[in-house]
């Protein structure tokens, strides 16, 4: 059965291209070895979910950083950071209750990394040992689907097996081999939003990946209508409806659907170019469902992992350089950082980003390595709830820093 449906789906996905080889070589891929000592190699998915390198592993770190080595008002100082109780509003902002209900402990943080930057995971049942590509070490648990949850790994000859989480010791990553049998390509397009456009991998009401997924809502009419995504060109907001225009040409506007109305919960871009972004359904416009380009997935190779470095300036004027840990957390090029721009939530693989600079309104200024620049609010990434910035030994209240350039 499942074969059969892998070839339904193959036959759909086949109108928006085929996968070519440069594709294929962005799969994630490695060996998997068991408890029973049994190792299976192969293309690797979680779930039905993350599939390539660019896609990203989430979790929470197992311990929070080590500040000991800091005096006790330094130490003060970032504990008095840590958030409190949280109210959400309905625009998005995150307001936390920080001076007055402060949790007095440095806590473990989310993380979110790129698959293409860990090198092995070792599964200790709830516990993940994470070992990046540079050789740093650490702890992760829960904090998404990510952790306990099945994979699928597909073999050389094509054979595909499902794995539960609590039969798997370890799993260690390699280049992808090309011309591997490959799962189901996931689809790709270009989002328009009211402040531009984002291209790349889409997940539609993040949820549907796949051609042979399926979009449904009613006609004005009453009539239900379900559509394959391989069958949609393009998807049109018009606020509590959606027009879908299908590859044959016809037009349909449908209603009373989460994959149509305003209960949308959001579509995903991913692309290596800026990580990963989650469009609300109040910014989007329209998608237009395109082929993959050859050359969009990049092979494993494509990641160098190293410790974070760089340049902050604070507003005295005093210029520190070394290495760097972000928000007394982030310490490498492969982790994260998050925040809300115009709608989009993004998490910005730090490998990415050139330079931050916080403003007196809560908010921060990021620039890519790209020259793209986004006003960034919401998270403690870049917000005025940031713990600080520790430069090799020395610690940076982020309320004194004007700049923080990254090498």
């Amino acid at each position: 059965m499942k074969r059969r449906m892998e070839a339904a789906a193959l036959a759909a996905v086949g109108l928006l291209g085929v996968v070519t080889a440069l594709a294929q070589q962005g799969a994630i891929y490695g060996t998997v070895k068991l408890d029973s000592d049994r190792e299976i190699t192969g293309v690797i998915r979680w779930e039905q979910e993350e599939a390539y390198w660019v896609h990203h592993f989430n979790g929470r770190h197992g311990k929070p950083r080590d500040i000991s080595f800091l005096d006790d008002d330094d130490q003060e100082k970032i504990l008095d950071q840590q958030p409190g109780p949280q109210l959400q509003l309905d625009d998005g902002t995150v307001i936390e209750f920080v001076k007055w209900f402060s949790s007095g402990e440095l806590r473990p943080t989310d993380f979110a990394i790129e698959f293409g930057a860990i090198d092995r995971l070792e599964l200790k049942g709830s516990w993940v040992d994470v070992t990046l590509r540079d050789g740093t070490e650490f702890e992760a648990y829960g904090g998404s689907n990510d952790i306990e949850t099945e994979i699928f790994v597909k073999s050389e000859d094509g054979t595909e097996r499902e794995l539960d989480w609590d039969e798997i010791d370890s799993i260690q990553f390699a280049e992808t081999p090309a011309g591997h049998p490959q799962f189901v390509p996931q689809l790709y397009g270009r989002v328009k939003t009211r402040s531009g456009t984002l291209t790349g991998l889409v997940i539609w009401d993040n949820d549907e990946r796949f051609a042979t997924d399926k979009l449904d809502g009613d006609l004005a009419t009453g009539e239900e209508v379900s559509i394959e995504f391989g069958e949609i060109l393009s998807i049109i907001s018009r606020g509590n409806s959606s027009v879908v225009v299908t590859r044959d040409g016809a037009e349909r506007e449908l209603f009373n659907s989460n994959d149509v109305d305003a209960d949308n919960r959001g579509i995903v871009v991913v692309n290596p170019a800026f990580g990963r972004a989650l469009i609300d359904w109040s910014v989007f416009e329209e998608v237009t469902y395109k082929q993959m380009p050859e050359d969009f997935l990049p092979a494993r190779s494509f990641w160098t992992v190293k410790p974070l470095s760089g340049t902050v300036e604070t507003h005295d004027g005093k210029r520190l350089s070394g290495k760097l840990i972000y928000d007394v957390d982030e310490g490498s090029t492969a982790e994260s950082l998050d925040g809300r721009a115009e709608g989009i939530d993004y998490d910005i693989p730090l490998r990415l980003v050139a330079r931050v600079e916080p403003h007196e309104d809560g908010s921060s200024t990021v620039t890519l390595v790209d020259g793209t620049t986004l006003k960034m609010t919401g998270d403690r990434d870049v917000s005025s709830s940031n713990n600080g910035i520790l430069v090799d030994k020395a610690f940076l209240p982020w309320g004194e820093v004007k700049s923080i350039s990254f090498e």
